[in-house]
């Protein structure tokens, strides 16, 4: 009964296994194949006039050449901005579909969440306190 169980735990636990690495692998795929569709939904609708040498305060191929979401965080919030008001791109250029703004949101924020959470906890000042009396006396 022991041996049976044993092995059907194993069992268990490969299959848990398999498909737990299965999930990760597909999750990793999705979030590489949401970049690249992001990447060229970018190009495709924003490269044109916001690149070196473009009047805009926004230079999204610069962005794109290294992503850092953290660095660049003032100018990914402004993309966001444009893509949720609709303003960009202009009325008269090619628009694209609200699903592909929409999924361009998504990627945009979870890259910058990620980017943000990936040190951990930032500390803040250290806070000041006042000494107790054995402190001060310890101090003067």
């Amino acid at each position: 009964m022991n041996r049976l169980l044993n092995r059907s735990s194993r069992i268990l636990l490969a299959v848990t296994i398999a498909v737990t690495s299965l999930r990760l692998l597909s999750a990793e795929d999705n979030d590489a194949s949401n970049q690249a569709n992001s990447v060229q939904t970018l190009s495709q609708f924003c490269i044109d006039c916001h690149q070196d040498g473009s009047d805009s305060s926004v230079n999204i191929s610069l962005m794109l050449e290294d992503l850092e979401f953290k660095k660049d965080l003032e100018g990914w919030t402004k993309v966001i901005q444009r893509l949720n008001d609709r303003s960009m791109p202009p009325e008269e250029s090619e628009q694209p579909t609200q699903k592909t703004r929409e999924e361009l949101v998504r990627w945009i924020n979870q890259s910058i969440q990620v980017a943000i959470c990936d040190d951990g906890i930032t500390p803040g000042r250290p806070a000041l306190r006042r000494l107790n009396r054995s402190e001060y006396a310890n101090t003067v």
